[in-house]
């Protein structure tokens, strides 16, 4: 891949600083960030009582605070739920969005060291070969120009779409909201099943146990024929299926896959007994007029990404 750098505006991100950041953040997340060190990132998710996404973050651990990264829509419902949950802890709450620009370098010959202005931070990302660069804000554009120099190409917001579904990213508005159970999310990498509590972990220990949700997130690979559904494109059971027609779920997000030949690739949420690589499926799109019409596919398995 070649050298890349995404400029990662929108989000939202919040401070936690003073003695009692981490211990204070474990109780609250649905993964182990007590024992994270300066220079470390992990995902993680905010959960309600019955273990229902309320935002979905990466926490970034630096030597004297914790960034947490989130959609800008989460950042309310995250600083209020954490403001409300705090007695006597040591610990203070800021939202910096504003202060710090959010880079992400990614391909093949990231230069080492790298030549930016200010205050670089670093910290990874789920993408292979990519990191994300934390600066502030007013060193944002300098930077820019410093990276093109070295031969980083801008990518624009389609570009980042394309690899966020191809890897299976779930986003926030499209595949994460309140609606969604953790479980159903596929993000193994947000999760310890062994840290002890946190709010909303009795449901996802229990779904766990019980080995699926009822319904995950796929990839759906369309024939070469199909264009690009739209969101909430429904999923069926093919006509000579065992359930012939049966809706069994709806797609959230969909590119043209370049790593596919171009073919239409899809993230949506299907129904636990159609979980299977290879299944399979049909994929239903509504045209002008009410005229629907139907194009074959299969689900396929999403890669893990890694965790870190």
């Amino acid at each position: 891949m070649r050298l890349s750098v995404y400029d990662r505006a929108r989000r939202g991100l919040l401070e936690l600083r003073g003695a009692d950041r981490q211990t204070f953040l474990q109780g609250m997340v649905s993964n182990d960030v007590a024992a994270l060190m300066p220079g470390q990132s992990r995902h993680a998710a905010l959960l309600d009582s019955t273990g229902h996404l309320q935002a979905d973050l990466r926490i970034h651990a630096f030597s004297d605070f914790l960034l947490l990264e989130t959609h800008p829509d989460c950042l309310p419902v995250l600083s209020a739920t954490l403001d409300k949950l705090l007695i006597m802890e040591d610990v203070q709450l800021a939202d910096v969005t504003t202060q710090w620009a959010t880079l992400t370098l990614m391909g093949e010959g990231i230069p080492t060291p790298l030549d930016l202005p200010g205050d670089v931070r670093t910290a990874a990302y789920p993408f292979a070969s990519s990191v994300d660069l934390w600066l502030p804000t007013v060193d944002r554009p300098a930077a820019l120009d410093n990276l093109a120099a070295a031969g980083a190409v801008l990518l624009s917001e389609d570009d980042w779409e394309t690899l966020r579904v191809e890897a299976g990213l779930p986003a926030w508005g499209h595949e994460l909201s309140p609606a969604v159970l953790l479980p159903e999310a596929g993000m193994e990498d947000a999760v310890s099943y062994t840290k002890g509590c946190y709010v909303g972990q009795e449901i996802v220990a229990r779904l766990h146990a019980r080995g699926h949700a009822n319904r995950g997130l796929r990839h759906i690979l369309l024939h070469e024929d199909a264009p690009v559904p739209p969101p909430d494109a429904t999923i069926h059971v093919p006509e000579d299926g065992p359930e012939p027609g049966r809706e069994i779920g709806r797609i959230t997000s969909a590119v043209a896959s370049p790593t596919r030949g171009g073919r239409a690739l899809a993230l949506g949420f299907v129904r636990k007994e159609y979980f299977a690589d290879s299944t399979p499926v049909t994929v239903q799109i509504v045209q002008p007029g009410g005229l629907v019409f139907s194009y074959g596919g299969a689900v396929q398995e999403i890669p893990m990404s890694p965790s870190n």
